[in-house]
């Protein structure tokens, strides 16, 4: 079991790892980077102005770390380089949440308070595509589909949703939750999604997909 104590000097929000790493992001704006076999601190980044919401581990470069936060900025840190290489920032909606897109060059979808999904470029400065939650309610979590095809969220309003990516469209929103979604995710072969919220509810939700 680990245990590293003081390890950031605020709550720890988001931990993301590989087989050799693991990245983690706390309140104070910090993103650490650890060694998995000797629990070394390998990196330290302190680029957000607030606290981190969420950091993953780019699927396709392993070297390179994102992190959002609620200082409306995406970074992206290269850990050979041993510093940030990408800064995507908007005026307004702090990121509450990201994940990554595998079959598109827009490699990363972003969500935030403000209820709007950014497509982001790593090699764009500004966002290449936008879709909105049509309550306009602040967005928790987020996971594209491991096809790529398909969005699924959750947040304020305790609803889930999922969109065509492709289309640009809402296929469903379900209500199982009485609290507010903190996280949503797809099980590997796309047929279903998972949900948890501060009710202290796990919603388990089959999912067909449309036949054209």
């Amino acid at each position: 079991m680990w245990h590293i104590s003081g390890a950031h000097r605020g709550d720890v929000t988001s931990v993301a790892a590989t087989g050799k790493i693991v990245v983690s992001g706390a309140s104070d704006g910090g993103v650490n980077v650890w060694s998995l076999t000797t629990r070394e601190l390998l990196l330290q980044f302190h680029e957000h102005k607030r606290g981190v919401t969420q950091v993953l581990v780019d699927v396709t470069k392993p070297h390179w770390v994102h992190s959002c936060g609620l200082d409306r900025a995406l970074f992206i840190y290269d850990l050979k380089a041993e510093r940030r290489v990408v800064v995507h920032q908007v005026r307004e909606g702090a990121f509450h949440t990201m994940s990554q897109r595998l079959d598109s060059e827009n490699e990363i979808v972003t969500g935030g308070a403000d209820g709007r999904m950014l497509f982001w470029d790593c090699d764009v400065t500004e966002h290449v595509k936008l879709m909105s939650d049509p309550n306009r309610m602040g967005i928790s979590s987020l996971q594209v589909s491991p096809s790529g095809r398909y969005l699924v969220t959750g947040g304020e309003d305790c609803h889930v949703k999922v969109f065509d990516i492709q289309r640009d469209v809402l296929l469903a929103c379900a209500l199982g939750h009485s609290g507010g979604i903190q996280q949503v995710t797809w099980s590997p072969d796309e047929r279903q999604l998972v949900s948890v919220g501060d009710d202290c509810c796990i919603c388990i939700w089959n999912f067909f997909e449309e036949v054209e």
